[in-house]
């Protein structure tokens, strides 16, 4: 038995050689085919490297056996860091993180920035276009046979336009725009802007029956006429003043103890008194009865120093202010004829 034993031992032992010589030279073949295969590697050093990382491996594997062994047999175990070093290294480790965020913010900062002064340059920039096409627009002539027919603006040569008045009106969407009043080829009219100083839209009563017409209507939105175009068409309106009959002028008149001189004028149909209360040839206070009752009631007396109003003469009374009675005396006549006295 002993024997028996002895020789299955024995030829356990080889067949256990055999097979770990087997698994080394399967071991260099499987070297040999990585190192042929791996991409970018030369043959030879491919082989080399593949067989280095067998043998280090094999090395770290018995070099860890051996230190654990060596570990046991001389009772020693293995270093751990302590709780103080665990906290040391974790702070450290956000430390580092919140550097890393600090920077990664002020980069989006900066980004943001840059973003925001590349959209006002981008904003000016199309403002900046948009008055130059604007500006284009108002400039530019058509030449005769396009859409149009003429130049920009040509309302104006088309028809005798004439503006005298203008005012500002609020539309039913809040917008103030201005109305300008007057004639277009002698028929009333009234033009109307979009609020910026665009006219748009104009009116004219061309059958001068007062009534808007649809076909009266007129759309100049295309016209770029501006308020200055409605300017330069505006009429100055003649100062209207009333019309004054000098009946008399009295000199160094005694007016509650005050000498002054006094001119009695009619105005219209409403009779007045010019006082120049200081001779200087100027009126001073001019007194109307205004609502005709033969009396000078408050707000009737009025003081007029500052209009310069040059004080009527006894050359503006007319001469003849006299006729002949019956008896053939001279009679002074309430209903002469008086010249005008322009004030």
């Amino acid at each position: 038995m002993i024997n028996e034993n002895d020789t299955l031992t024995a030829k356990q032992q080889n067949e256990n050689n055999a097979n770990a010589e087997r698994m080394k030279k399967k071991d260099a073949m499987v070297a040999k085919i990585l190192a042929s295969t791996a991409a970018g590697m030369v043959a030879g050093a491919g082989a080399a490297y593949a067989a280095n990382i067998f043998a280090n491996n094999e090395n770290a594997e018995e070099t860890a056996e051996e230190t654990k062994t060596d570990n046991e047999a001389t009772g020693q175990e293995t270093a751990k860091p302590t709780v103080e070093e665990r906290l040391s290294e974790l702070e450290e480790k956000e430390r580092e993180r919140e550097k890393q965020e600090h920077s990664r913010q002020q980069q989006e900062a900066e980004r943001q920035r840059y973003e925001a002064e590349r959209q006002r340059q981008e904003a000016e920039r199309t403002r900046k276009d948009e008055e130059r096409q604007e500006t284009h627009q108002r400039t530019e002539q058509k030449p005769e046979g396009e859409t149009g027919g003429k130049q920009e603006n040509d309302f104006f040569k088309e028809h005798d336009v004439k503006i005298e008045d203008v005012e500002q009106c609020q539309i039913p969407d809040g917008r103030i725009v201005n109305i300008y009043y007057g004639t277009v080829d002698g028929h009333d009219a009234a033009f109307a802007d979009n609020g910026n100083g665009k006219i748009t839209t104009a009116i004219v009563d061309q059958n001068d029956n007062g009534d808007i017409d649809e076909n009266e209507r007129i759309d100049l939105s295309s016209r770029n006429i501006s308020a200055q175009d409605m300017a330069q068409h505006k009429i100055e309106q003649p100062e209207e003043k009333p019309d004054v009959t000098v009946v008399s002028v009295e000199h160094n008149v005694n007016m509650d103890g005050q000498t002054v001189d006094v001119a009695s004028v009619v105005m219209g149909d409403t009779q007045a008194l010019l006082v120049d209360t200081n001779q200087n040839g100027e009126v001073n206070i001019v007194i109307a009865d205004s609502n005709h009752n033969g009396n000078i009631d408050d707000g009737e007396a009025g003081d007029v120093s500052q209009s310069h109003i040059p004080m009527p003469t006894k050359d503006d009374i007319e001469t003849n202010l006299t006729a002949c009675g019956e008896d053939g005396m001279t009679d002074y006549s309430n209903d002469a004829d008086t010249t005008v006295y322009e004030i």
